[in-house]
């Protein structure tokens, strides 16, 4: 098992996290819980923060949710472009304009109906 360094909020808030996982999966799942956690502090002692990020950053997401909600941990915000917008759709290969496809056929661009 991993050898981590506790700072008390951090180990408060992993005990939490425990609680929230299903008591009958509580032996599988700390040993990887523990290995995520000694990654994210890096040699330094894990705080409450560091568990917040392992929580956000390293669970797959139907735990993950479940988890943040047990905890209060609010979901952290979406990253947007550049501008501030979200980025364009994807362009199909065949466009509709006016109820009209156009597209590509074997001879070419054709009009069809």
């Amino acid at each position: 098992m991993s050898d981590v360094k506790w700072a008390p909020d951090g180990k408060k808030m992993f005990e939490k996290l425990l609680s929230a996982v299903p008591e009958a999966m509580r032996d599988m799942v700390k040993p990887q819980l523990l290995k995520f956690l000694a990654a994210k502090a890096s040699g330094k002692p894990v705080t409450a923060h560091v568990v917040t990020r392992m929580v956000q950053e390293d669970l797959p997401e139907p735990q993950k949710g479940m988890i943040m909600q047990s905890l209060g941990i609010k979901k952290p915000a979406e990253k947007k472009s550049a501008k501030g917008k979200a980025p364009a759709p994807a362009v199909a290969d065949t466009a509709q304009i006016k109820g009209r496809r156009y597209g590509k056929g074997a001879a070419g661009p054709c009009l069809s109906r």
